[in-house]
C-alpha cells in the first residue's frame, strides 16, 4: 500500500490586536510504503458482510516539511518560501493497527458492489526525537469507499 500523509497549519503574527504583522503556512507530508496484514469474518453469499482486523506494518520512504510565508514590514511585503527534507528526522518503522467493516452485493458470478469503511491508527510516534519540533500525535485515518469489484477468476 503506498500511503500519503500529513498535516497542514497555518497562522498570523500580531503586534497589537488587529493589525497582521505576517502569515505563515506550513505542510508537513510523509510517504510510505505499508503491507496490510488482516484476518476477519466474512457472512452472507449475494449480500455480504465482513470485518477485519489487522496490523500494517510500513516503511518510510520520503519525510518534507514546506513554510510559506508572508512578512509586512515598513518597506512592503517580503514573502519566503522554504522546504527541508525531515527523512533523519523520522522514524523510518511505522507500526499501525486497522479495523474494517463493509458489506457488498454480488450482481453477477464477476461483479459486486461494494461499501468500506476502514480506521488505521499508528502505534508508534512520528519523530525519532521526543523533543522534535514534529512529534505530533500519532497518525491516524479514516476511509470511506463506495465501489465495484471484479472477479478475475469465478468460483
Amino acid at each position: 500500500m503506498y500511503e500519503k500523509k500529513g498535516f497542514q497549519n497555518g497562522f498570523n503574527y500580531f503586534i497589537s490586536v488587529g493589525h497582521t504583522t505576517g502569515s505563515s503556512y506550513s505542510e508537513f507530508r510523509y510517504t510510505y510504503l505499508g503491507l496490510p496484514l488482516k484476518a476477519g469474518y466474512q457472512i452472507g453469499q449475494k449480500w455480504t458482510g465482513y470485518f477485519y482486523l489487522g496490523l500494517v506494518p510500513a516503511y518510510l520512504l520520503d519525510a518534507r516539511h514546506k513554510w510559506d510565508g508572508i512578512t509586512y514590514n515598513e518597506l512592503g511585503e517580503s514573502t519566503f518560501e522554504a522546504e527541508y527534507d525531515l527523512t533523519d528526522d523520522v522514524n523510518s518503522f511505522e507500526l499501525s493497527g486497522m479495523l474494517e467493516i463493509g458489506t457488498a452485493y454480488q450482481l453477477n458470478i464477476k461483479w459486486a458492489l461494494v461499501v468500506n469503511a476502514s480506521y488505521l491508527r499508528a502505534f508508534t510516534k512520528i519523530a525519532k526525537d521526543s523533543e522534535s519540533y514534529i512529534n505530533y500525535p500519532k497518525s491516524h485515518r479514516f476511509n470511506l469507499s463506495v465501489g465495484v469489484k471484479y472477479a478475475l477468476i469465478s468460483e
